[in-house]
């Protein structure tokens, strides 16, 4: 053999060893085809063999989380083979729905592509019940079908935070109110960045009238978001349950400065102001709320009885004509109109008030 061929068939030799040590192993290429071929069962053997011989594998890893995903629906499983192929190879091509890409891409795109499947049917689920449409009766199954996608949802993509509020509100609809704390609780510690999570925990604790954790809640929102003129406005509320109205009334403030076109904002700053029997204060508040909301007839109704009881009878004179003018069948604003005529001294246009608001009021 002459020295040439010699070396052409060392050169072949060399590049049949580098083509065969990149060749993938046996039970890997295995899971591969199975999974072309859809012989799922088969796939899963092989794949689970190939973890257990080469641990080191990262591809090996990647097929045998989304088959434990996508066929086995264990996603504890697939997060954790998962991230076991990260660690390894993130870069690595493979395979997924016919297209190749890196298992940092495959791993993302399959984890976020079956989160929005599943959160979306939950979300659909939930929209049957709160459009007002289904009997109260028909509500929980609907309830438990919603909740056991969103608790599959959490499991496909734990490091996702949007599962967890609607789990909890679902948990209070079904009138579990200790599991819905816990929910949130746990949601506050794992992402303790999210404001959200931390607003909602709030309501849920005062919902329950657990002021003190209510308030940290709110607190730790503050902190997370110090311009969010709605936590300021949710702490307001909260010291207006204790009575506490001095820090009522700073905390409904501080939120006015910092949306001073909010109608609901200002309507709550004048029912802490109303409650406190402060009721001139409470006036230029309600009166901001009629303005930014003129077609709400609460605003004008409440308005009205401020003035009133502020003496301003002139005033809530004018709010309540025009108010009746444009909610005629108000029965409420009419016995409002007949108080204030009454307190003019108007005795013809506070009877006639009157007869209008009995004739609402009692359908005659």
């Amino acid at each position: 053999m002459t020295t040439v061929k010699m070396a052409r068939m060392l050169m072949a030799l060399m590049i049949l060893l580098v083509a065969l040590s990149g060749c993938r192993k046996p039970e890997v290429e295995g899971t591969v085809i199975n999974i072309k071929s859809k012989r799922y069962d088969d796939a899963l053997a092989s794949a689970e063999s190939a973890v257990q011989k080469y641990p080191g594998n990262g591809e090996a890893w990647f097929y045998y989380g989304w088959l434990q995903g996508d066929y086995k629906e264990d996603y504890a499983q697939m997060n954790d083979a998962f991230d076991k192929a990260l660690a390894l190879s993130p870069a690595l091509v493979v395979t997924m729905d016919g297209a190749k890409m890196p298992i940092k891409d495959a791993v993302h795109q399959y984890r976020t592509n079956s989160f929005a499947k599943t959160f979306n049917a939950a979300t659909k689920d939930l929209k049957k019940v709160q459009d007002g449409s289904m009997a109260e009766a028909d509500k929980m199954p609907v309830y438990k079908e919603a909740l056991s996608k969103l608790e599959t949802a959490a499991a496909i993509a734990p490091d996702r935070f949007e599962s967890y509020q609607p789990i909890a509100v679902i948990h209070l609809a079904m009138g579990d109110t200790a599991t819905a704390e816990k929910i949130l609780a746990d949601a506050v510690s794992k992402f303790s960045d999210n404001t959200d999570l931390k607003i909602v925990a709030g309501e849920v604790f005062m919902r329950s009238n657990k002021l003190d954790d209510a308030a940290k809640y709110f607190n730790m929102a503050v902190e997370s978001d110090p311009q969010n003129s709605d936590i300021y406005q949710k702490l307001g509320a909260l010291e207006s349950t204790r009575k506490n109205w001095d820090q009522a009334n700073t905390y409904y403030q501080k939120a006015m400065e910092m949306d001073p076109n909010n109608a609901n904002l200002a309507f709550n700053i004048g029912v802490s102001f109303f409650n406190q029997e402060n009721y001139a204060e409470a006036v230029p508040f309600f009166e901001k709320a009629a303005e930014n909301d003129p077609s709400n007839p609460t605003n004008h109704e409440i308005l009205a009885k401020a003035l009133i009881q502020a003496k301003q009878y002139d005033k809530a004179i004018a709010v309540l004509e025009k108010a009746t003018g444009n909610f005629q069948d108000n029965a409420a604003m009419w016995e409002l109109l007949a108080v204030a005529y009454s307190q003019k001294g108007m005795g013809e246009k506070a009877e006639n008030a009157f007869k209008r608001y009995k004739s609402l009021s009692t359908g005659m």
